[in-house]
């Protein structure tokens, strides 16, 4: 706005001195100060509760406000119940409205149009965490993500995981390769590798290695190791390694190791003992006559002489 004033001009009528200078003005709509080459600080202070003004500091490298003694380029220092600093548009706006970049110009950080924020901690600037107490700052750890309240809070050297949700992957330390997705899935885990947990409290109490859980609650109540379990609830509460569990509510409670279970909650159609090489089918079995190219040990149903038969490499031979 061209108020007449030129704002760029030392005035002629200026003060040179050494020493402190004070000025005491009843109406003053602007103040020019000129250093001289060299150190040098200039600062003003004022408690007037009408403008809120209660101290600026600009130094030689440095600029402060609400402290005269700024540690760092910029620095805004408030009182506790005080809203610190205010970033905000004056209309819509399509671009961030803050950025923080690294000395390469890479963005760390930033605050973008949707009031999303994106922050990076630990050592290195490959990890990213989004979200009250996500990620360690303390972490020597390197491409990890973790976004929600609390998730991968306790990160440390573990490399490679990445968790999504309230308090996922919160006790993760040294784990590496970890997938959790949805609140409280992997939770407990500290040191594990290769765990998957997509659902709210999927693997929740796991310590182990190479578990998969992908439903609500799939896999929570112990720890296990190289077990399987898909569907809501499948493996809750059970106890025991090397298991497969699929279908709603399938495995619960259970207590067993080497098994397949597929089912639909509490009954298996089919189920399995992976160390003695066993297969029951709790039903019935339908063979079709689909064998275009059999191999020795196929089965079929010929439907012209109405009977099963079995291929014994060669030839078609009836069961009975």
């Amino acid at each position: 706005m061209d108020d007449g004033l030129e704002r760029d001009r030392v005035p002629d009528n200026f003060l040179d001195t050494q020493d402190d200078l004070g000025l005491r003005v009843a109406e003053l709509e602007r103040l020019v100060v000129t250093l001289a080459q060299g150190d040098g600080r200039w600062g003003a202070w004022e408690r007037n509760p009408d403008d809120g003004v209660t101290s600026l500091s600009v130094g030689e490298d440095s600029v402060g406000i609400g402290t005269g003694e700024a540690e760092g380029k910029v620095h805004v220092k408030g009182d506790s119940n005080e809203v610190q600093l205010i970033v905000e548009a004056s209309s819509a706006q399509s671009n961030s409205i803050q950025s923080i970049r690294s000395f390469g110009g890479g963005e760390v950080g930033g605050w973008n149009k949707d009031g999303v924020v994106f922050s990076n901690k630990g050592t290195s600037i490959t990890n990213f965490f989004s979200g009250y107490n996500a990620g360690n700052s303390s972490a020597t750890a390197v491409n990890s993500v973790g976004i929600g309240d609390g998730s991968l809070a306790s990160l440390a050297g573990g490399h490679n995981n990445v968790c999504a949700g309230a308090r996922a992957g919160h006790s993760v330390a040294d784990g590496q390769q970890n997938l959790g997705i949805g609140s409280f899935s992997i939770t407990s885990l500290v040191s594990g590798l290769n765990n998957c947990g997509i659902g709210h409290s999927a693997l929740r109490d796991i310590l182990s290695n190479d578990n998969v859980g992908v439903g609500a609650l799939a896999g929570r109540g112990n720890d296990h190791e190289r077990c399987l379990f898909v569907g809501s609830q499948a493996g809750y509460l059970s106890d025991g390694d090397l298991n497969m569990y699929f279908g709603y509510k399938t495995g619960v409670g259970l207590t067993e190791s080497s098994r397949l279970r597929i089912g639909y909650n509490g009954s298996s159609l089919v189920y399995g003992e992976f160390d003695n090489e066993l297969i029951v089918i709790n039903g019935r079995l339908r063979i079709t006559d689909n064998a275009d190219t059999p191999a020795a040990g196929d089965l079929r149903y010929n439907s012209t002489t109405n009977k099963h038969q079995g291929y014994d490499g060669s030839s078609w031979n009836d069961l009975y």
